[in-house]
């Protein structure tokens, strides 16, 4: 009896964790920037390697320069805010633009996300 209770146990609580690990929120994986900041880094071709700037959020609604070494080189972004950066292919927030949500990372920007093209972003 004591078995069956044991394996009923372990079943029961091996189904929870599928369960658990199935319907997990984005909200709760692992970030690799600090909290608080959108951080870019750049040199390579796929991970969070290379040269790391982390972005403030600082104040919104205001259009700023990508820091001097980070302009047109952004490979990996990590997007640790509750804000919506968007980030352009040219200064002064003009030129192609490239939304990243809160809560957004990938160790690999596509083309389409602007790989190595950004040089200016606005957030709001």
């Amino acid at each position: 009896m004591r078995q069956r209770i044991a394996l009923l146990l372990v079943s029961l609580l091996a189904s929870i964790g599928v369960a658990v690990g199935l319907n997990a929120s984005p909200a709760l994986a692992a970030h690799t920037g600090p909290a608080g900041y959108t951080t870019i880094w750049d040199g390579c071709p796929v991970g969070y390697c290379g040269a790391a700037w982390p972005l403030p959020v600082g104040s919104t609604h205001i259009c700023r320069s990508l820091p001097t070494g980070a302009n047109d080189k952004p490979s990996a972004v990590d997007n640790y805010t509750s804000w919506k950066f968007t980030f352009y292919k040219d200064a002064g927030c003009s030129g192609t633009a490239y939304v990243i949500y809160a809560g957004t990372y990938t160790g690999a920007l596509a083309p389409s996300q602007g790989n190595n093209n950004w040089s200016s972003y606005y957030v709001g």
